[in-house]
């Protein structure tokens, strides 16, 4: 049987979980896919975010995750060669767009591209760069170096990621702060 499939994707922060269904770019049967809403999937520096693909038809599948159009190195991160790529401790340098290759009994199908956003001031990871973020903020300010031991992990209000919570980093958070909404 072939059929449609659709990428999933959820963000999974450190406090609370998130959403979106893509339709794939082309389905096995020719016809279209049902239109859904693909919200941009955001985390929380250090968060950790999922995204799930999936077929419908007769199995065995294969998955290779990409990232901008280039496959991902499965020695690197293995869940790349399954139905949900896995990236945890979120970064900058994950800001991407992502998408699956799925091939089984019939022709590859790629998903419709889903683009990772970072929202670096939302600190307590709920969209929204508020006050209990500044709160956050300041308590890290106040320590300043992210390999002190009373750091929270990750060092999250570091968001120049130069290892210091500084001024530099505050200029950041001010912009975003300004903005309240994570886009």
């Amino acid at each position: 049987m072939r059929g449609v499939g659709w990428l999933a994707c959820r963000t999974k922060p450190r406090n609370g979980t998130e959403s979106s269904v893509a339709p794939v770019h082309q389905d096995r049967t020719k016809q279209r896919p049902a239109s859904r809403p693909s919200p941009i999937p955001t985390s929380a520096p250090g968060g950790t975010v999922s995204f799930t693909a999936a077929a419908n038809g007769t199995p065995p599948f294969t998955y290779q995750w990409r990232r901008n159009g280039v496959p991902i190195d499965t020695a690197l991160n293995p869940s790349a060669a399954t139905a949900t790529l896995t990236i945890t401790n979120v970064r900058a340098k994950d800001v991407a767009s992502y998408d699956c290759v799925i091939d089984g009994p019939c022709e590859p199908a790629t998903t419709a591209p889903a683009t990772l956003a970072l929202c670096p001031a939302d600190l307590d990871c709920n969209t929204l760069v508020d006050d209990e973020d500044f709160q956050i903020f300041v308590a890290a300010y106040n320590i300043l170096d992210c390999a002190d031991p009373s750091m929270p992990a990750g060092c999250p209000s570091d968001l120049n990621a130069d290892a210091i919570v500084d001024d530099l980093d505050f200029q950041v958070f001010v912009l975003a702060y300004k903005a309240l909404v994570c886009e």
